[in-house]
């Protein structure tokens, strides 16, 4: 619209009747577009005022209903967020991306029976979508059902050969099942795209600490706590990969950091 606004004051102004008009008219509607884009910054705001002022404005759209309910789902504000996938569905029993939302809400809720039936059909509606196969190995996992998280995690990750969580989780089922040479292969080809999840320099340290390896243990863990240092879980395995590395002095310096951050 600028663009246009420019080009057309540039024939116009060749002709001296038409200057000062088009030169007022472009000042009026420059200002009028400039003060909607600045309406419109605020729409784009954050990823919740996005959706909600798409469901605003498109209250029977199944994206819109889907996109806002995994917003409240990450504010962990479930009540709102189930209402919105489930009107998703409503409006399109063929979407998959809600049911398979809502079923990892009601694995977190332990609703397990539930979540595996949405899970199962957001499989069956779209079986090449890699969030379904993840959320159903999330589920599994629950179940303790390691051969079908494990299946699960391997399909989300052959779908797509980037997706970080993937392999994470696919690292921490092999690492149950005992198989480490998979689980650090899991987190090597992660890291070949991707080392800022604190969780994969986690695994990869449990996975060390279990082969007594505990000079790469340590190494992983103080690499998770660099980019989380409020990683809870790390601090005690750190601290015991200390004590066996014959640091006595740094495994007590890291529990008294653990306990401050717990505030015990």
């Amino acid at each position: 619209f600028f663009t246009l606004i420019i080009y057309a004051v540039n024939v116009w102004s060749l002709r001296a009747t038409f200057k000062v008009i088009a030169v007022s008219i472009a000042a009026l509607l420059t200002l009028g577009f400039s003060y909607t884009s600045f309406l419109q910054t605020r729409t784009w705001q954050n990823s919740m005022t996005l959706w909600q002022n798409a469901l605003d404005t498109y209250p029977n759209s199944s994206v819109a209903n889907n996109n806002l309910a995994a917003e409240y789902f990450k504010l962990n504000k479930l009540d709102r967020s189930i209402q919105l996938f489930e009107k998703a569905i409503e409006l399109d029993p063929t979407f998959a991306e809600p049911k398979y939302g809502l079923g990892a809400l009601h694995t977190n809720l332990k609703n397990f029976d539930l979540a595996k039936g949405l899970l199962v059909d957001a499989i069956l509606l779209n079986p090449n979508d890699r969030t379904a196969h993840y959320n159903y190995g999330v589920w599994a996992e629950t179940q303790s059902l390691w051969p079908q998280a494990l299946e699960s995690y391997q399909k989300s990750v052959a779908l797509d050969p980037y997706f970080a969580n993937g392999y994470v989780n696919l690292s921490s089922v092999y690492f149950r099942l005992g198989n480490f040479a998979e689980a650090k292969e899991s987190l090597f080809r992660l890291f070949e795209f991707n080392r800022s999840l604190p969780e994969a320099y986690n695994n990869m340290g449990q996975i060390y600490l279990a082969e007594n390896n505990t000079t790469s243990a340590i190494s992983n863990f103080e690499s998770a706590l660099v980019i989380k240092n409020d990683f809870l879980a790390v601090y005690e395995s750190l601290a015991k990969a200390y004590l066996l590395n014959g640091n006595p002095d740094k495994a007590q310096a890291t529990m008294r950091r653990y306990l401050q951050l717990t505030g015990k």
